[in-house]
């Protein structure tokens, strides 16, 4: 059987998806099943030469931007460039994770470069989809839209060039792989590729995202309006308005005419049918997401402890008993103002205790982040990372606001302190030269005692375990789509998931009245918040004892596998062939 996934992260590895491609296609459960995949997608970038085209990854066949056809593969993908006007990169790429560099499977890799496709091929596919499913293309006039309906044209064509009529699966990752879906959907109404399935991959619901950033409780009102427009047949549209604008949501209404929906957790499954009722429970089916991880042992674990202790004794001149982390990207569904609430209370706890913290965050507004000689100058300069400057090339927009947050903390804290990395890694090139030699990413995770992760959307959360697997305990919202894999499979000790749209009743609010929820006030947010922490504080202070460290590694090592890519992939193979 063919898997074919439609994705933004075909050429390159962008975020979350891309690192979802690498866990489920290289697990063993996935290759049992699919006998050749297929990841098609977007040609972003088309500067530079031959080497470029599979962004220096995989073996080129075909190019027809430059006219490269070792292979002849011209005879198929000529006339179809001809036909329409999109140019095809076509070439094959080893799938596999950094962390997991032993399980590789191979790939089929379409890149389609769309911009000058033929206007009236792209004005036929917009009728298409008005005549099939009702979806008027006319208020949408962005390039986002455009570009996804435009690598709909080609898509069976390019099927059958490269696999005839071989049955297939279809997993649209997010809207970006809907309009390809939807053009298999058509085709399968008039006959065409009957044999063929297709899903949508839920990793987020575009609109509740929209809503729940910009709503002033975030998630304890959305949550509790999901659950309640849920109980009472209410949308989230009649609480929010419609949606009708965005073209995102529009396809995303559209995934009702499709065989079936994998939601990456409950959250996304409850947030699909409050946003579109009529897709109905029973076409969605949770599959989580997993992580990869390389299995280590406790020696391990206590060098790389060594040199992140050694790293904080250099920086801040003491030796931590604890090493909390928190890796991501600095946006606001992270919710970092949480971790400062949460170390604030865990703070009193650890010095009562003659417990000593380091906190490090590790999250840059610059993609492409600062520059080895950057890096080196602010160093020597006035000693980032514990000092920061405003402005370039230092800090930037929020990240500012959070240093600031960092430093109140800082001057207050009796037990933990913390140091804010505004870099992409932890290698001596991009995180400093008091950074310990042979030291990176993996070595930050593997000492970590405790991950940080209590965002306000968060449909999954990769992230938050990737410590797991080394003993660092996963501290996660109950906005974390994780926290029910860990709730179902994680023994109990192995991690924490704090509440927030559940407080208890001591806050004094109605919190299953819906005009009291839509009411809610960033003041009442931050009361509950800090309730919340502070109902927590005590049992992770608990659970982070320095004298059961071992045992909490091991407990966590051994039950790693139950959230890795190897069972999270049975899951899915299951979804979709059941």
């Amino acid at each position: 059987m063919i898997a074919v996934h439609t994705t933004h992260e075909a050429q390159r590895k962008y975020g979350g998806i891309g690192a979802v491609l690498e866990g489920l296609i290289s697990s063993q459960s996935y290759g049992r099943i699919f006998e050749r995949t297929l990841v098609y997608g977007p040609l972003f970038e088309t500067e530079g030469g031959l080497e470029q085209r599979l962004s220096g990854r995989g073996e080129l066949l075909y190019s027809g931007l430059d006219g490269y056809d070792p292979e002849g593969w011209a005879t198929k993908f000529r006339p179809l460039e001809k036909r329409t006007g999109v140019r095809i990169v076509y070439g094959r790429r080893e799938m596999f994770s950094e962390l997991s560099p032993e399980k590789r499977c191979p790939v089929d890799l379409v890149l389609a470069d769309v911009r000058a496709l033929k206007k009236n091929l792209s004005d036929k596919m917009k009728y298409l989809f008005w005549e099939n499913f009702g979806l008027d293309s006319t208020p949408f006039q962005d390039w986002d839209y455009e570009q996804y309906v435009r690598l709909a044209v080609p898509y069976l064509e390019l099927l059958e060039a490269l696999y005839g009529d071989r049955p297939a699966v279809h997993l649209a990752h997010e809207y970006m792989g809907l309009p390809a879906a939807l053009c298999l959907a058509a085709a399968r109404r008039d006959g065409k590729r009957r044999g063929d399935r297709v899903f949508f991959y839920a990793h987020e619901v575009s609109p509740a995202r929209s809503v729940v950033e910009n709503l002033p409780a975030h998630e304890i009102g959305f949550d509790n309006l999901v659950k309640l427009g849920l109980e009472q047949g209410r949308t989230m549209e009649q609480d929010f308005g419609s949606q009708a604008h965005y073209s995102r949501a529009e396809l995303i209404r559209r995934v009702e005419h499709l065989d079936g929906v994998l939601a990456v957790s409950p959250n996304v499954k409850d947030q699909l049918l409050y946003f579109q009722p009529t897709i109905g429970p029973d076409k969605i089916k949770v599959v989580y997401n997993g992580f990869n991880f390389e299995p280590l042992d406790w020696t391990a674990k206590e060098r790389a402890r060594k040199k992140i202790k050694d790293y904080c004794e250099t920086l801040l001149n003491f030796r931590p008993d604890l090493i909390a982390t928190h890796v991501t990207r600095l946006v606001v569904s992270k919710g970092l103002w949480r971790d400062l609430k949460l170390l604030h209370r865990l703070d009193d706890h650890l010095a009562a205790k003659s417990v000593k913290g380091f906190y490090i965050l590790l999250s840059t507004l610059i993609a492409s982040g600062r520059s080895e000689g950057e890096v080196r100058t602010m160093e020597n300069d006035y000693g980032w990372p514990v000092l920061h400057r405003k402005g370039w090339p230092d800090l930037e927009g929020e990240e500012e606001r959070i240093y600031d947050f960092l430093s109140i903390f800082n001057a207050k804290s009796k037990a933990v302190k913390g140091v804010f990395i505004n870099q992409f890694g932890f290698e001596r090139g991009c995180a400093g030269q008091r950074v310990p030699e042979e030291t990176d990413l993996l070595t930050l995770r593997t000492a970590s005692d405790l991950e940080l992760g209590m965002s306000i959307y968060e449909p999954f959360g990769i992230a938050q375990l990737e410590t797991y697997a080394y003993g660092g305990l996963p501290l996660v919202s109950r906005a974390c789509g994780c926290s029910f894999l860990l709730e179902e499979v994680a023994p109990e000790g192995s991690h924490l998931i704090l509440d927030f749209a559940r407080p208890g009743e001591r806050t004094g609010l109605d919190l299953s009245d819906r005009e009291v929820l839509l009411g809610l006030t960033m003041d009442q947010r931050e009361a509950i918040e800090e309730l919340v922490v502070d109902q927590n504080a005590a049992r992770l202070a608990e659970l982070l004892a320095p004298e059961r460290a071992q045992e909490r590694f091991e407990l966590m090592r051994s039950s790693a596998p139950a959230l890795g890519w190897e069972a999270i992939g049975e899951r899915v193979v299951k979804a979709v062939t059941d």
